[in-house]
Order: structure tokens, then sequence, then C-alpha cells
């Protein structure tokens, strides 16, 4: 039982190290560890530095390890972003992807963890990320998993819709992109602990309902993309900052802007809607457009599963 005594004598690294660690002599054992190279040391006095609130030397051992999963929960716990985000990159570069993924989704950085599911093979996964919290870029992922999924059941693969196609599959689909870009800069925005008892549950909230409240109060504006030219009614509500695409929202002006009575924007986009449309109506004047047959739309659900 005199522990101490025998740490003192012992020539065998494997017994002082162990008894460093009954001990709880930090800086014994780190010698050893050190010497040792051994991944199963580092955990060990990581785990004994945790106990004594050491975290810094702590931090240092879970990185000798390799202990990303060590390393999440210590960064975690102590709240440093800094940290985690050190941590998803990586770990991302050492084919830890859960870690990543984890690491990159607690700190809002949506468009990494889609990659992460996009790189590993998960296009379904992604597919369906990106349509709950990335509507923007589901087109792009759907393409690729018709790629992927045409070289087992071509079939199956033509049948994946996606929203530049059939706009009709996907109700309310523009409020999901104007919401998508509302939410975008909270995302992006850290907020301190003691804050939690005044931020309402993610589960508690509408974002679609407050992103129309922002607009409707003018602390939003939605900025079109690139890609979103050929929408016939997108400038119609919305103004377009000329210079940047992010997104901001702000508080009210004491006099906010109505919208009603703003002069209209002569984009020229809207005078070539309204040149298409002109030219539509000629080429149907003598056709009947009231039944459209969209029974052609088969979107089988056992193809779908049958992989």
């Amino acid at each position: 039982g005199f522990k101490s005594q025998a740490l003192a004598v012992t020539c065998d690294p494997e017994h002082k190290f162990e008894l460093a660690i009954q001990l709880g002599d930090l800086k014994t054992c780190y010698q050893i560890a050190k010497e040792a190279e051994s991944e199963q040391k580092w955990k060990q006095l990581a785990e004994l530095a945790i106990s004594k609130c050491e975290f810094g030397l702590a931090q240092e051992c879970l990185h000798q390890a390799s202990d990303f999963g060590g390393l999440l929960l210590l960064a975690s716990s102590a709240g440093n972003a800094q940290m985690v985000a050190k941590l998803g990159d990586t770990a991302q570069k050492a084919g830890q992807n859960n870690v990543a993924f984890v690491s990159h989704f607690v700190l809002g950085r949506l468009e990494e963890c889609l990659e992460v599911l996009i790189n590993t093979g998960r296009l379904p996964e992604a597919a369906f990320f990106a349509r709950t919290y990335l509507p923007s870029q589901v087109s792009r992922v759907v393409e690729l998993w018709r790629e992927h999924l045409a070289k087992v059941n071509k079939k199956a693969a033509n049948s994946l819709a996606e929203p530049q196609e059939y706009e009709n599959l996907f109700p309310d689909w523009k409020n999901a992109l104007k919401t998508e870009a509302y939410l975008k800069p909270q995302r992006q925005r850290a907020i301190p602990a003691d804050k939690f008892p005044r931020v309402p549950p993610n589960h508690e909230r509408v974002p679609v309902d407050e992103m129309q409240q922002a607009e409707e109060q003018g602390s939003f504006t939605f900025v079109r993309g690139p890609g979103d030219d050929d929408d016939d009614d997108a400038g119609d509500d919305f103004e377009q900052a000329p210079d940047t695409t992010e997104q901001s929202v702000r508080a009210p002006s004491p006099l906010p802007q109505k919208k009603e009575t703003a002069p209209p924007d002569p984009a020229p986009s809207k005078t070539e809607m309204d040149d298409i449309e002109k030219e539509l109506e000629l080429d149907l004047e003598n056709m009947n457009i009231d039944n459209v047959d969209t029974s052609d739309i088969n979107l089988d659900e056992e193809d779908l599963l049958e992989d």
C-alpha cells in the first residue's frame, strides 16, 4: 500500500504509469505518455486531467490520442466555438465524418454538413437535408442523386422530382427559399449561453411565419439569386440589393416604406416577361388549357424503395 514509495523505486514504465495514475501525479503521467507515444496512455491521462479540471492538459491528451469524440464532448461542454470549428475541419480531413457533421451542425454550418453527406456518398440523406435546411441546394443534390441511382435503376432515378422541373410537387417552395435566406444570418451568429432562458426553442418556432412578419415590417428583404431571374413574380414583391447577396435581419425603421405606394421597379426581367406573355397569348389564342392532364407524372414508390 506504499504507492508513493513504489513509484519512487520502480523501474518499469508500465508499472510507474499505473502508480502515477492511481496517485493522480499528472506530471509523471505526462512524461511517461510522451515517451511511450501510446494512445491508451494519452486517453487515461486525459480522463485523469478532466477529473482534476485540468482542461488544457485534457485537450492536449485527446489531440495526441486522436480522440475526436472526446474532443467534441470537451469543446461542446465548454462552449468553445473556435475549438468546435477547428475540430470539425480536422475530423473531416481525418475521415471522422460523424464527428465532422455534428461539429458543423452545432455551429450552424449547414453548407459544410451538406458537403460531408455528399462526399461520403450519402446522397439520399443529403437531398432530404437540403430539403429541410437548404432548399436552394435541392436541385443540385437531386441531380447528383439521379446520376448515382441511374447506375442501378434508371427508372427510379428518372422518377426523382426536383423543384426546377416540378415546382407543383413542392408546396410553398418560394417561401421556403425566402425562409432559408431569413434564417442564414441567425444561424451564423453565436448566442451566449446565458441567453438560453430567453431564446425560444426551435421546436416552438415557425420560421415561415417569422419571415413573413419580418417582411411585412420591412426588416427583411429577399435578394434573388442569379438562378431566380426567370421567376415571374419574385421581382414584384421584393427588392434586390445591387451589390450583395448576403441576407440580413434589420430593425424596422420608424417609417417603413409601403410596397403598395412604392414606384414600380423598371427591371429588364419584368419587361422581358411581359413580352413573353404577349407571345404566349398569341400562340394560345385558340387553345383550351383549362384541363391540363398531369397524369403522365408518375412517382412510383415501389421503384423508389426498390434499392
